[in-house]
């Protein structure tokens, strides 16, 4: 993630902060909705009164060959059930 901030010009005395932001930000992409935080628990986050756990990954989904499979069809203009 360093690299990251790097390249999007994140100041060293900001790190903490940005890191603890794009923590909080994968945590609200889940593609599950019931993997995703409550806005209290966001507010919670970013303000540092809750412990940031590693999310899983948010697109999991993605990567699986069946959803490959379903929008490479799709594009195609095969009729997916």
């Amino acid at each position: 993630m360093k690299e990251v901030f790097e390249m999007c010009g994140v100041e060293e005395t900001d790190r903490l902060v940005a890191e603890r932001m794009a923590m909080v930000g994968m945590w609200c992409v889940q593609f599950r909705p019931e993997m995703r935080p409550l806005m209290s628990v966001v507010a919670n986050m970013l303000e540092g009164v809750v412990e940031i756990i590693n999310p899983p990954y948010p697109f999991k989904h993605i990567a699986t060959d069946e959803f490959i499979t379903v929008h490479l069809e799709a594009s195609k203009g095969i009729a997916v059930p």
